[in-house]
């Protein structure tokens, strides 16, 4: 559960990732990983960086001048008891978050589906450092596996960046 809860929390303070071994990007900017059996596309665009800061996969959007803080949608996947449920998985992060993060706020809450799984969001704001950012995260559970693909901005970057996140998420696939 410690474990579980470290990742997310570095996930949430704008982690990403990249596997050193069976990983691949395709040509539409699509991050599959044979590994952790899953993938996801990003914009062209974005930079992207594995294996950072416990995070599978991070995605950040272009630089600008003076930016304080780089919007970014990062994956953290982890081993979880096979009996795991998608809630399950979703109620211990959201503990953890909860005792792990300064000034945590949750906002809203819900489940959709994505690509024929079932997925749990969280919407919420926290305090890294000066920085006061909001962050929607989606966790996904199979076979074992647990996946928390996190999106972050500012406090009050939400309404903008909500659906280019929604987007990017869409596109993530668990694979075989």
């Amino acid at each position: 559960m410690d474990v579980r809860v470290g990742r997310l929390v570095a996930a949430a303070a704008f982690a990403a990732a990249l596997i050193a071994s069976q990983t691949a990007f395709s040509q539409d900017g699509t991050f599959v990983s044979k590994e952790k059996k899953f993938s996801i596309t990003f914009p062209k665009d974005w930079e992207i960086k594995e294996n950072f800061m416990g995070t599978t996969i991070l995605a950040l959007r272009p630089a600008a001048a003076n930016d304080v803080f780089r919007e970014n949608v990062n994956v953290v996947t982890e081993d979880i008891p096979k009996t795991m449920t998608v809630e399950e998985y979703f109620s211990a992060s959201l503990d953890g978050l909860k005792k792990l993060l300064t000034d945590f706020a949750e906002i809203e809450k819900g489940e959709s589906t994505i690509n024929g799984r079932k997925l749990k969001w969280l919407t919420y704001r926290h305090r890294m450092g000066q920085l006061k950012l909001e962050v929607l995260v989606y966790c996904a559970v199979k076979d074992g596996r647990g996946y928390a693909i996190t999106c972050s901005t500012v406090e009050g970057g939400l309404e903008k960046w909500r659906k280019p996140f929604e987007q990017i998420v869409g596109t993530f696939k668990v694979v075989d």
